[in-house]
């Protein structure tokens, strides 16, 4: 493909961003990348570096991650199948309606109707996801699917719990 050269970092941006790689095939989405990163970065003390440690002076500097606001309004529908051999697939899609990203969203199933405080033992596992820790851009629907065996969930359809660095729950 194409050669992109990398483009100078606008003064404007703050000390850390996100950066949105997106694959076309044929006109259309195919891969999408994200990453968050920052204006300074680590600084590494190489003369002290082992085979098996390196020190760093300074860390890169992630604290305005710290400072995302939570304003996104996020619709989340979710249909669960029965699959052959016992198996069950859930597929969550997640709408980004607010004006800022959602970032680190991750989803769990949980057996249908426990009450949040209690979520963690009840959670369906295992549970195979085709990606995890999604970043839900505004405007941007994500779509996830997960696999696990019918008597995890309680030999229901469970529920859908998201979780954000936001601190959203859905």
């Amino acid at each position: 493909g194409p050669l992109i050269k990398p483009a100078e970092l606008p003064s404007s941006f703050h000390h850390a961003y996100f950066l949105r790689l997106i694959i076309r095939r044929e006109g259309e989405d195919y891969r999408e990348n994200v990453y968050w990163l920052s204006r300074q970065m680590d600084v590494i003390n190489w003369s002290n570096s082992t085979w098996y440690n390196t020190g760093v002076y300074r860390y890169a500097d992630f604290t305005a991650l710290e400072k995302m606001e939570n304003k996104n309004q996020l619709i989340v529908s979710a249909e669960s199948k029965d699959e052959s051999g016992g198996r069950m697939k859930t597929v969550v899609r997640i709408l980004n309606k607010g004006p800022g990203i959602e970032f680190a969203v991750r989803l769990r199933l949980v057996k249908r109707g426990v009450k949040p405080e209690i979520l963690r033992p009840n959670d369906v596992l295992p549970i195979v996801w085709t990606d995890n820790y999604v970043t839900v851009f505004p405007g941007q629907t994500v779509e996830l699917e997960g696999w696990y065996k019918k008597w995890n969930a309680g030999n229901g359809h469970p529920d859908v719990v998201l979780e954000s660095w936001n601190n959203q729950v859905v």
